[in-house]
């Protein structure tokens, strides 16, 4: 299983929002594409204030980047419903992955080849 095709095009990364969920906050790191992130990770609070934040995040990087952000969520269970449930409502686009494939993209795009069992 791959990175979903519908964040990458022609090779370039559109930007994309990753989200860490746990109960009654998340800790978000922006990407403007492939290896580069867009300011530090930020933890907001699952409230009004967090998801206006979350907003502005979005649309500050379709303004930057002329693309529409993608927010990526590994499912958590059930705490990170809420997000997804307000991602829906504003019309943001985002893909939940469950923990199998977020561990399987980590080895394949972040690791680099090793003949030692275990290791990256």
């Amino acid at each position: 299983m791959g990175v979903p095709a519908s964040i990458i095009k022609e090779g370039i990364m559109e930007p994309v929002i990753g989200m860490d969920v746990s109960n009654g906050s998340s800790v978000i790191q922006a990407f403007l594409g492939r290896n580069e992130p867009y300011g530090k990770a930020k933890q907001i609070y699952h409230n009004e204030q967090g998801f206006e934040w979350l907003s502005a995040l979005c649309a500050e990087l379709k303004t930057r980047t002329g693309a529409e952000p993608v927010g990526i969520i590994e499912a958590t269970g059930h705490y990170h419903r809420g997000v997804v449930c307000y991602l829906t409502r504003k019309d943001i686009r985002h893909i939940i992955l469950s923990p199998l494939q977020s561990m399987s993209l980590l080895h394949r795009y972040m690791c680099k080849p090793s003949s030692t069992l275990g290791h990256c």
